[in-house]
């Protein structure tokens, strides 16, 4: 994916968390997130930390997601 602001937002919305919840997680003010997506904001662009930690934040998502289906899968063998 490629790391832009649009990608950004779309991914923090995604997993499902607020932009306070992500600035909380990550140690910053929740103002800090909101010019990372605002576009016309272009001196600010997302931290590399934020992108981590949203990205593991999927991999965990999707990791439940297939353990769900694996497990209704098995059940229904």
């Amino acid at each position: 994916m490629e790391r832009t602001k649009a990608n950004f937002r779309a991914l923090r919305e995604t997993v499902g968390m607020s932009q306070a919840h992500l600035a909380k997680e990550c140690g910053i003010d929740s103002r800090s997130v909101r010019r990372w997506e605002d576009p016309k904001e272009r001196s600010c662009s997302p931290r590399d930390f934020a992108w981590d930690l949203l990205e593991e934040a999927r991999a965990a998502q999707l990791s439940a997601y297939d353990a769900a289906v694996t497990a209704v899968e098995d059940e229904a063998d």
